[in-house]
């Protein structure tokens, strides 16, 4: 849809600029339209792909958060994007998961980084929410979830993950 060579350009930058502000506004117009009072978390960023500032320039005045995915360092790339623009962010999708299994195999959710992770997002003011990838049913196109095809869940990282949650609650409740 937009060359990436043009970014090396003014010209270039400025054009997807415009391209993209036209998009988040007319998506936005469209939502409030409907809903004056509609949450709009944006795109789902690849916090670990090329993203240029000039997109997400763009949507910060159409957006009440921005929306990463992030399955390597969601703590730092998050904390970036809310110190570069002041808007609240969102961990939207991030998991630490074994990705290349073998036919038939499943990996586990990983509870304790879960918990490592939440508490470190807990520190970031502009954090808002974490959504972990997987967290439902696995299945055997999916091969990775809290629950297997049963419905049996995986006590002990849903343990570990009730537990960091908690903790986030008290936290929360001792600031009030």
């Amino acid at each position: 849809m937009f060359d990436p060579e043009l970014l090396s350009t003014e010209a270039g930058r400025k054009e997807l600029k415009a391209l993209a502000g036209r998009y988040y506004q007319t998506t936005h117009d469209a939502i409030r339209r409907y809903d004056k009072h509609h949450l709009i978390l944006g795109d789902r960023y690849e916090a670990n792909a090329p993203l240029p500032v000039e997109v997400v320039e763009s949507a910060v005045p159409y957006v009440d958060i921005l929306s990463f995915q992030d399955f390597r360092d969601p703590v730092r790339h998050l904390d970036d994007w809310h110190k570069k623009t002041n808007m609240p962010v969102l961990l939207a999708d991030a998991a630490r998961i074994k990705w290349q299994t073998e036919p038939g195999e499943f990996t586990r959710n990983n509870g304790k980084w879960y918990s490592e992770t939440i508490q470190s997002l807990y520190q970031n003011p502009g954090c808002i929410g974490f959504h972990l990838c997987g967290a439902y049913q696995r299945n055997k196109a999916r091969r990775y979830g809290l629950l297997d095809e049963q419905e049996n869940p995986d006590v002990e990282n849903v343990k570990l993950i009730t537990d960091a949650n908690q903790q986030v609650l008290k936290w929360v409740s001792e600031e009030m």
